[in-house]
Order: C-alpha cells, then sequence, then structure tokens
C-alpha cells in the first residue's frame, strides 16, 4: 500500500468476493491502475523495466479466458499479490482522482456494488467527509503533488461516476486569467516541481548543455502543456513528459552515461531535444532521425557593441529610440509588473496575431500566453533574471532568460510595443550589456521555429554558432 494512511470505504472480504476489479475487457483499459513516481519506488522489487508499466506508467494486464486481468492479480483466490504495497490508485477505489488541465475532482464509481448499497446512507457521507479532511492534510497534498502523472482523465465515463468535490484550487485574478488555460491553477502541482530542481540540476551539470532545453527552467515553462515524471533508471534521470499524444522523453536520459538498455527500460516510442553529440546512441537501423531548428549563439560583446556595417541597422534602430523617446529607463521586474506585462503582452500579441496567418504561428502566441505568464509568476525561485523598459514611466517591454551554463546565457523572451521604433534593439543591447550578465560570455536566443522572418530577424545579428537539435523515433 502507498506510504499514506488511508482508510478503505469497502471492507476488504467483501472485495475479495466481487469479480468486478482488476478485471477489463481491454488490455489497455483506462481503469487499470497507473502508478506515481512513489508507487513504482515501493514496488521496485516487483516491477522489472516495462514488463509490468507501460510507457505511461499503467500496470499491463494478462489474458485468460477472454478477459484481462491485472499482472499482480490471483486469479484462483481473488487476492492482490502486492496488497500490502498496492497502488494508492488501489487503495482509494471505489473513489478515484480525474485531471483534466487545471481542474481536479474526485468521484465515486457507481458501478461499485457495495456503493450501490451504501449510496446515499450515512456511514457513506461519513466517508465523503473522511476524505475531505485526508485530502486536506499536507503529506496528502504532498503526496499528491508529486505523483500528478498517475491522475487520468475519467470524463469519457461520466455517466458512470457521482461528483463529491474538487480537491483545493486557487482562483487567479482577473488581470491573469487570459494568461491561464482556464480560471484555475493547482498551485500545489507547481510547488512540487519547483522541489525537484536540485535533483534536475544536479543531473544536468554532469554533463555539457548545449541546448536551451538542457535546463529546469526550459522544462518548467512547459508545465501547462504536459504532466511531467521523473524517474531513475540505471542510474539516470529520465524525465517524461505526459501529454495529450502520449508519453515521451522530454530529454535524453541525464547522468554521466546511458546506453540503449537504459531507453529500452524507458519504455517511449520518442525522444525530443537530442543535441548532435548524442544522436549517435541513436542509430538509424532502429530509429527515425528528425532534425529541428538549430538554436543561434552570439559573441555577447557583439551585441553590445554593435560595430562594423554588418551592425549598422541595429545601431541606428538603438539610437534613434534614444533620440525620440525622453523618459526611459531600462531596470529590474517586479512582481508589480506582473500584470501590466502581461497587457504588453496581449497588445503585441494582438498585432501579431492581424499581421500574420500562418496557423502555427498563431498556435504559438497562445502558448506563449501562458509560457511567459509561468515564468514571470515563478521568477524568483527560477532564478530568472527578467528586465523591464519604460517610457515615461510605462511599461512598453519587457524580456527574461536564464543561465545555460557558465558562459551562456539564453534570452527566452523579448515584447516590446511595436509601435516605438527602436525599442527592440534597445531593449536586446541593454540586456546583454546588463551587470548581471557580466560573466556571460555567449548569448542563446534559442530556435527560430522554422519560420523564415524570425530566421532572417535572428540571422542579422550575425550567430557566432548554430547549434543542431534532434528529435528521434522508434521504428516501428
Amino acid at each position: 500500500m502507498s506510504e499514506l494512511s488511508l482508510k478503505q470505504f469497502v471492507p476488504s472480504e467483501i472485495c475479495l468476493k466481487c469479480d468486478g476489479c482488476c478485471r477489463y475487457k481491454e488490455s489497455d483499459s483506462a481503469w487499470r491502475p497507473k502508478l506515481g513516481m512513489r508507487d513504482q519506488e515501493s514496488l521496485a522489487d516487483q516491477i522489472t523495466g516495462n514488463i509490468v508499466l507501460d510507457a505511461q506508467g499503467y500496470v499491463k494486464t494478462i489474458q485468460a479466458c477472454g478477459k484481462h486481468f491485472c499482472k499482480f492479480l490471483n486469479r484462483g483466490d481473488n487476492t492482490c499479490g502486492i496488497y500490502t504495497k498496492r497502488p494508492f490508485e488501489c487503495s482509494l477505489y471505489p473513489f478515484i482522482i480525474s485531471r483534466t488541465p487545471g481542474i481536479v475532482k474526485v468521484y465515486v464509481h457507481l458501478s461499485c456494488p457495495y456503493v450501490q448499497d451504501h449510496l446515499p446512507r450515512s456511514d457513506f457521507e461519513a466517508y465523503v467527509a473522511y476524505l475531505k479532511e485526508f485530502f486536506h492534510r499536507a503529506q496528502t497534498k504532498e503526496f499528491l503533488s508529486r505523483n500528478k502523472a498517475m491522475f487520468h482523465d475519467y470524463s469519457p465515463y461520466a455517466p458512470e461516476l457521482l461528483y463529491l468535490f474538487d480537491l483545493v484550487l486557487i482562483v487567479l485574478k482577473p488581470d491573469t486569467r487570459r494568461c491561464s488555460p482556464d480560471t484555475h491553477s493547482d498551485s500545489s502541482f507547481d510547488d512540487a516541481l519547483l522541489d525537484e530542481k536540485p535533483l534536475v540540476d544536479s543531473f544536468l551539470n554532469q554533463g555539457p548543455r548545449p541546448l536551451s532545453s538542457f535546463s529546469f527552467v526550459s522544462l518548467f515553462a512547459w508545465c501547462d502543456f504536459f504532466d511531467f515524471e521523473l524517474k531513475m533508471i540505471q542510474g539516470c534521470l529520465c524525465i517524461f513528459a505526459h501529454g495529450p499524444s502520449g508519453c515521451f522523453l522530454y530529454l535524453p536520459p541525464l547522468g554521466k552515461s546511458f546506453d540503449s538498455s537504459t531507453i529500452e527500460l524507458a519504455g517511449v516510442n520518442r525522444i525530443e531535444n537530442i543535441p548532435g553529440n548524442l544522436l549517435s546512441a541513436f542509430g538509424q537501423a532502429e530509429y527515425n532521425q528528425y532534425s529541428k531548428s538549430a538554436e543561434y549563439v552570439y559573441c555577447k560583446e557583439d551585441l553590445i557593441a554593435l560595430k562594423g556595417n554588418a551592425y549598422k541597422s541595429q545601431r541606428h534602430d538603438c539610437n534613434f529610440f534614444i533620440a525620440h523617446q525622453g523618459a526611459y529607463s531600462f531596470g529590474p521586474y517586479t512582481d508589480a509588473d506582473f500584470g501590466p506585462c502581461m497587457g504588453m503582452y496581449e497588445r503585441w500579441a494582438d498585432n501579431r496575431a492581424r499581421a500574420n496567418s500562418d496557423d502555427i504561428y498563431l498556435a504559438m502566441l497562445q502558448e506563449n500566453r501562458l509560457v511567459h505568464a509561468r515564468l514571470l509568476k515563478f521568477w524568483q525561485p527560477l532564478g530568472i533574471i527578467a528586465r523591464v523598459l519604460k517610457v515615461d514611466g510605462k511599461i512598453i517591454g519587457y524580456t527574461f532568460g536564464f543561465a545555460i551554463d557558465e558562459s551562456t546565457f539564453c534570452i527566452y523572451a523579448e515584447i516590446t510595443d511595436l509601435k516605438i521604433q527602436g525599442s527592440a534593439a534597445y531593449m536586446f543591447k541593454s540586456f546583454c550589456a546588463d551587470k548581471q550578465l557580466t560573466d556571460f560570455s555567449r548569448i542563446n536566443t534559442m530556435d527560430d521555429f522554422a519560420m523564415p522572418k524570425v530566421a532572417r530577424a535572428k540571422g542579422a545579428y550575425h550567430p557566432s554558432e548554430l547549434i543542431p537539435s534532434y528529435s528521434v523515433s522508434l521504428k516501428i
């Protein structure tokens, strides 16, 4: 059983007489238990690679007599082979946690015969009250926040479910709602991933960090789109991203070394953000290799000095901004700037959307709305350096970034009022010259998203290096 002490609603002796649970119509049934990271740790001696679990963490099944049975079910006497260590989902059933983006709810499964016999009796109502208190405990919140990948979206089974209550949710202020997929955000999940920053950083620091994706900030930026799960496999840290299209490795396994068996044990078909020096580990005989847009890296001093004909246009833009703006300032971002910066983004994105009809670009505008809000909200614990550009005391631009390694700083975002000529060039030059970037000699501005206009803009600053990036998928 999980480390949490959860009182069971259905008596064990009644469970053992029921032939409903642990049996499924399909081998990939969504009703199979899904194991969180800590469940997998407690069952490490029972789980060998992907023999028991599929790529998304569900327990696999055994087929017999036209049915599919849980791997751990003893069909002879209806007992569970791992009952004392059974997954949290099994302990909780017939109550379930269903998670859709931004919303976490607790239901009871009406198909359970014991529930049918005790609904709506006083003992059922008493257990629901107990569950509310149980989920309010700090230890439970901590467990759930570290194991969110085990939650399933049960909304397709709504007719079989009775809604009971929401888990604790935080309602965002009205001025930030457009920066969220809905008006709810489970901050405990954010806090839990932040707790893993030292662990992720310790593995990132064991090897070169050639791409901007090799950073905790880059990982955290995509929390609104994927559920991230960390697993140790053969001494390597594997970062799994669970999303609507399935599960993949966000990065190659992190550690001093990994081999094909590490990937095999990970049990995924796709790996993203592979730098060129690691591509040979994914041979073309087994993997399809895809080249992604390269990342642009510059000599920082070139971006500050803007010398020669090569930077004539950028010098002109900076000088124009200085000459035509009265009271302007470039300085540190504070929490009080969050609302104005998000308002700045809305105006910038609306202008960009009117000038572009490309579906991919429009989708990126929507994605970045969420990403910018997330990173500016958590800028301090993430170690982000953020700056704002003001004219007459009003924010007309913002920019932020983070250290990739000791010599390279990544400028992640740069948003300015498009009507103010030269503001983008001035802000970019000023950020590169910022005192907090003194120790960095290289500036990474990430990739061009395979968009010609973006490529031309980044190429105009004459990168000193283009760093290739790849993704791979197993050949079927």
